[in-house]
């Protein structure tokens, strides 16, 4: 294995792990080579792990890990692992069991998904090339361990004190300065959720705790919160999980090494390192026009130069417009370009002045255009999708509605292909979270598990994507309400026919979806695709995909409960579509692959039971061998075939096919009667 060192573009030293891998061993026995002064008069050295002092006995240099340089090549970060013997019994001579204990860190199902990673997990240390010293950094007390360019300053994370099964929404962790010559480790704070990472050249440790942003002085072990003087906030009010609320993030540091640059929602800021407060760096311009304005990295430099040109990322909170800005110190951001369109990453060309980026719309397919530095001159470089034009499509519009709670949402509505105003159409509701941010996403007819838009405009239909606002412990009652609401704008704006809209979700919409029908009968018809159905049995079973139990995503994750099910059961009997299920009006049909690792096949059955037993119209289409996802071409294709068919029949009047009036025995499935 080769290594480079990091100083300029082409290095001026390289290592090499050069080994063997004996058959009694479980690891390569490796020893490092390392050749510098490339660019002068190289020399070579030879360091086998025996000989390094400070070296734990026992482990291994191994080549799991990752190995870089210093920038001033006196250090490498070398990667260890434990030594073990290869087990020569035979397989028929032992016991095959699992032990699953209570007091096991993470549960057993966790470790049989990960046991490729844990095999292949290394520990960090850093090699001290004066002095042939190695010393170890992290270890099973401290697992990750964050290192400056230069590898001469470190913080590490500890989380085992927090590892449980409800670990969602930021894992917590005990952060430690440590001693990149010693590996002697100092406190810096106890349960910190979102850490920022260390400054460029390691002075400092940012993070984000108690809705404020906090710095660590890394050479006066000083802490100072940077936000809590301020008037405005880094943190997202609007996040509606009952974990701890998450900030915009870190856009950057500034060259002079004085302060930091902030994301608010919407703007910009500068923040000073000693506490001292700050200032908008983006002059208030996002937060009066709602534009939310993300700094763009064009060049790999560690720290921003504000003397300089900054470009800018733009989104439109409500008209969905997005586009680049430029910005000059001390000036209010300059317009490049805004409009209805979602613009990709901006990339700079190395020796010209050109850039290069993708635009998308619902209509236009996301080819690659260039422009000059004031994007004076936008070119189309490519055409990707001219087959296109031969097809019917449709377009979108924005529609702005409120819940019962007066919450302000927004939704995208897709009109069909020779839309006519004023006449009421059929209308598909696809849904899942926040989907208004796909106002101006491409959507290209593909065969998967869920309606595609492009497919049913381009066929007479409205297809609707309302946001959803969650309050914690009402996952279902506020799907029904954001869902209705949003619908009932859309019939008062006289687009869509109220006797002829469907409801479909997938996953989280899933479960979604199988609980709206149970609360109105708003809807001709419903699909439900590898839907939650009952909160109750579905809470102590596994993820299966992660290994994880459900506990730490009902509680605090998607489903957002906000409590376990032993202390609020008759709360998660009220949020399942299952206990529910007798106010079922709408005939439904329900998608469930039977080794779907994410939600489990048996809650599409349970569901599908309970209709049938209340004498419910109910169709399970069940894929057998399917994960969450189906997979295989032919039962993608199936499924989208048979979706259009049972929203076509109810929605536009179309003759119902055999399979939707009689069924399929099993004995005449197609499939079993191949050759």
């Amino acid at each position: 294995m080769l290594f480079r060192s990091e100083r300029g573009t082409k290095g001026t030293a390289l290592a090499v792990l050069k080994g063997y891998k004996p058959d009694t061993l479980a690891q390569r026995i490796n020893k490092l080579v390392v050749v510098t002064a490339l660019n002068g008069r190289p020399q070579k050295r030879i360091f086998n792990a025996e000989d390094l002092a400070g070296f734990p006995g026992g482990d291994v240099i191994s080549e799991s890990g990752s190995i870089r340089f210093s920038l001033d090549n006196q250090r490498i970060v070398l990667s260890i692992k434990k030594q073990s013997k290869v087990i020569k019994a035979s397989k028929d001579t032992i016991a095959n069991v699992d032990v699953w204990h209570w007091n096991d860190e993470e549960i057993q199902s966790v470790q049989m998904v990960r046991i490729s990673r844990e095999k292949r997990k290394t520990y960090t240390g850093i090699l001290h090339l004066n002095d042939s010293r190695f010393v170890q950094l992290s270890s099973d007390n401290l697992r990750y361990v964050s290192l400056n360019r230069n590898l001469n300053r470190a913080v590490g994370a500890d989380p085992k004190p927090y590892i449980n099964d409800i670990n969602w929404g930021g894992g917590f962790s005990d952060y430690y300065l440590v001693n990149a010559r010693t590996g002697e480790k100092t406190l810096i704070e106890k349960k910190i959720g979102r850490s920022m990472g260390l400054s460029p050249d390691g002075s400092y440790f940012l993070f984000f705790k108690d809705k404020n942003f906090h710095l660590y002085d890394l050479d006066t072990r000083k802490m100072t919160n940077l936000t809590a003087g301020m008037d405005v906030s880094f943190f997202n009010q609007e996040e509606d999980h009952p974990y701890e609320n998450p900030s915009y993030g870190l856009a950057g540091w500034t060259d002079d090494r004085q302060s930091v640059i902030l994301n608010h929602k919407y703007d910009l800021w500068i923040v000073s390192v000693d506490g001292s407060g700050g200032y908008n760096l983006t002059g208030k311009y996002g937060s009066a026009k709602e534009i939310r304005f993300r700094l763009i990295r064009l060049t790999d430099e560690p720290y921003i130069h504000l003397e300089k040109d900054i470009y800018l990322s733009a989104y439109g909170e409500w008209t969905k417009k997005s586009g680049y800005f430029l910005l000059r110190k001390g000036k209010e951001p300059k317009q490049l370009v805004f409009a209805d369109a979602s613009f990709g990453r901006l990339r700079k060309a190395r020796e010209a002045g050109r850039f290069l980026f993708t635009r998308q719309t619902f209509v236009d397919f996301p080819d690659y255009y260039t422009s000059d530095l004031k994007f004076k001159k936008i070119v189309r470089q490519t055409d990707a999708n001219p087959q296109q034009a031969e097809y019917k499509w449709g377009r979108r519009i924005l529609i702005d509605f409120k819940n019962s709670r007066g919450d302000k949402l927004a939704a995208t509505l897709t009109l069909p292909a020779d839309y006519q105003p004023g006449k009421k159409y059929p209308m598909l509701v696809y849904f899942y979270e926040k989907m208004s941010q796909r106002h101006h996403s491409y959507s290209m007819p593909t065969y998967d598990d869920r309606p595609h838009m492009s497919t049913y405009a381009s066929d007479g239909y409205l297809v609707l994507m309302p946001d959803i606002k969650y309050y914690v412990g009402q996952p279902g009652w506020c799907a029904v309400d954001c869902i209705t609401s949003a619908v009932k704008k859309v019939i008062d704006l006289g687009y869509a026919d109220p006797a002829r809209i469907g409801l479909q979700g997938h996953s989280w919409g899933g479960y979604q979806s199988s609980f709206i029908l149970t609360q109105t009968d708003m809807f001709a018809c419903v699909v439900t695709g590898a839907p939650v159905t009952n909160l109750t049995s579905m809470y102590d079973i596994l993820y299966k995909n992660s290994g994880t139990n459900n506990h730490g995503i009902f509680e605090r994750g998607q489903v957002r409960m906000g409590k376990g099910m032993f202390e609020d059961m008759d709360n998660y009997i009220a949020q399942s579509p299952v206990q529910q299920a007798s106010h079922i009006t709408t005939p439904f049909m329900i998608l469930q692959g039977t080794k779907d690792g994410a939600v489990d096949w048996n809650q599409g059955l349970e569901l599908y039971n309970a209709a049938r037993r209340l004498g419910k119209k109910v169709i399970l289409l069940s894929y057998p061998g399917e994960n969450h996802h189906l997979a295989n071409r032919n039962n993608q294709k199936d499924f989208q075939l048979r979706m259009k068919q049972f929203s076509d029949h109810y929605l536009k009047g179309t003759t119902a096919p055999d399979w939707m009036v009689k069924g399929v025995k099993f004995v005449d499935k197609p499939y079993e009667n191949a050759k």
